[in-house]
């Protein structure tokens, strides 16, 4: 218990208001240096793990990355479409957001950059441009803030072609 509450204070966290220790695998409720909500085990926490949404799955720009779309359907039907960014193989996160997701996945795009950075700014682009969490949480909890309705797809791939292309300048 001591090693974790040391460890907020000096990573900058608080503890959230309703705060209250179990155990290391019981999750508690801090508040990280920006201020997001953040719902953790003990034990994540004191082995580096950090908000998720100041460092979404722990992604390295300075690393060779993927950005990637997939298809989410619905007995045989396209409901939605998916899109994200990993330095992992993309089939790796696929099956991490698949494990908890009503919807079958298919990857219909897989986009290498030797710089992360690249695909960090075509993620950044797409949710400034495209309405994003099209499906809810509860139909998919990893990563539905990146869907996007199927009615986008085609405009969609021509944005990632202009910009594949260098003729989308972000």
């Amino acid at each position: 218990r001591n090693e974790f509450e040391n460890q907020v204070s000096s990573r900058g966290y608080t503890f959230g208001t309703d705060y209250k220790y179990t155990n290391v695998m019981t999750k508690v409720h801090i508040v990280c240096p920006n201020g997001h909500d953040v719902f953790i085990t003990p034990d994540h926490f004191t082995r580096g793990v950090d908000c998720s949404i100041c460092t979404p799955g722990g992604f390295n720009p300075g690393k060779p990355a993927h950005f990637y779309i997939q298809t989410l359907s619905s007995n045989g039907k396209v409901v939605g479409l998916k899109f994200g960014i990993t330095n992992k193989p993309v089939k790796t996160r696929l099956q991490s957001q698949q494990s908890k997701s009503k919807f079958d996945h298919l990857v219909v795009l897989d986009a290498t950059f030797e710089a992360g950075s690249c695909a960090y700014l075509l993620e950044k682009y797409v949710k400034g441009v495209y309405p994003c969490g099209y499906v809810s949480k509860n139909d998919m909890p990893r990563g539905y803030t990146e869907t996007i309705s199927p009615d986008f797809y085609t405009p969609l791939m021509n944005d990632i072609c202009s910009f594949m292309n260098g003729d989308l300048k972000l």
